[in-house]
């Protein structure tokens, strides 16, 4: 008779209890052009994309103006190179920023719902029934 209700109360918290909430999706990642290239060349962030190909247009000049020579394209959703006119000297992927964003702020924590009255009577019971 104990087993049978315990077995009782074990479904009664099942199916009182409430499901989780399915978590958000992370902030998606964006990408820039990496500050050098690695041979040590700056990023001109002012240069225009003038190679008539899509994407994220990265150019490193060899001298300051100089715009056009040296560039890497990077695929804008992945950050992937699709392209290396900069002598093999194109990083292989583009600057990745996922920051997620957060507040200072945290929810409390979440308080159990009190139990259905007749998962008390059978508490209240189980408890005689062992005594």
């Amino acid at each position: 008779m104990l087993l049978s209700q315990l077995g009782f109360l074990l479904i009664a918290s099942l199916v009182t209890a409430k499901p989780l909430r399915p978590r958000t999706s992370p902030t998606p990642c964006v990408y820039s052009c990496p500050s050098t290239d690695q041979a040590g060349f700056p990023l001109d962030p002012n240069a225009p994309n003038n190679s008539g190909q899509s994407g994220l247009y990265c150019d490193y000049p060899a001298v300051p103006g100089a715009t056009g020579d040296f560039y890497c394209i990077y695929d804008p959703s992945t950050g992937a190179l699709t392209t290396d006119n900069d002598a093999g000297l194109c990083p292989g992927n583009a600057a990745q920023n996922c920051a997620t964003k957060r507040s200072g702020k945290r929810s409390p924590p979440k308080v159990a719902s009190e139990p259905k009255p007749a998962y008390r009577k059978m508490v209240k019971r189980v408890g005689k029934d062992t005594n």
